[in-house]
Parts: C-alpha cells; sequence; structure tokens
C-alpha cells in the first residue's frame, strides 16, 4: 500500500496474507474457524496453520452466472495464468452484468 511508504512490520504482513490464503482454501473443511483466525490475528506467538505447497492446477470460477470459465493458459503448479473474458477486466459498464436483486 503506497500510502504505509514502507513503514509496516513485514512478518505482521506475511502472518496476516498466511491467514487469509487459509481462509481462501479450496477445501471448506480445512479453512481455519474464525476463532481461530481472529486467536492468530490477536497473538503473534499463536501458531500458523500450514499451507498446502502448491496451488491446485485448475480452478474455474463462476462469477455473476457466467457459463463461460476462464481459460487456464498454464496450468503448472507454481505459475498459472488465465485468459479472462472481456466483461472480467473491466467494471466501467456495469450493464455487462446481470441484475444481483
Amino acid at each position: 500500500d503506497p500510502k504505509l511508504q514502507g513503514d509496516f512490520d513485514k512478518n505482521q504482513a506475511a502472518r496476516i496474507l498466511s491467514v487469509a490464503l487459509a481462509c481462501l482454501h479450496l477445501d471448506a473443511s480445512l479453512r481455519p474457524t474464525m476463532r481461530k483466525v481472529v486467536q492468530i490475528l490477536m497473538n503473534s506467538e499463536e501458531p500458523l496453520m500450514s499451507l498446502p505447497d502448491a496451488r491446485p492446477s485448475g480452478v474455474y470460477l463462476s462469477l455473476y452466472g457466467f457459463s463461460n470459465p476462464p481459460s487456464v493458459v498454464n496450468s503448472s503448479p507454481t505459475a498459472a495464468s488465465t485468459s479472462f473474458p472481456r466483461h472480467y477486466d473491466t467494471y466501467e459498464d456495469s450493464s455487462d452484468f446481470p441484475d444481483e436483486s
């Protein structure tokens, strides 16, 4: 964040990022409970949960009911690049999205 001008605790930032990644685990049963998240964020001595070594090779998103998932260009476990349809990369024209109500 440019507003921080590099003035932040890098260990704390890494800890927060680790918790955030654990909360995004594809298998919901492996995500930490909110109680555990709060314990970790409030107590720097609280041990972190383990994270998987690599990302899954193919993850497809179904946003706003679109039937065509993004195509995976490179599905190696360490570097994945996706190609999203035009309506995924801009929010300028909200008429591209279905009404959520």
